[in-house]
């Protein structure tokens, strides 16, 4: 499937992004509307 405005146009490159293995992951708050939805699948049950 090809779009006619794209036509002739590549994907532009970007640089790789490389994380270091000592890295450390954040803790970050849970999306409401995942806490919601996973809620709901456990109810389900």
């Amino acid at each position: 499937m090809s779009v006619p405005q794209f036509a002739g146009r590549s994907v532009r490159q970007t640089p790789s992004i490389h994380i270091p293995a000592n890295v450390q992951r954040a803790d970050v708050p849970i999306d409401p509307a995942l806490a919601v939805i996973s809620r709901f699948g456990e109810l389900s049950k």
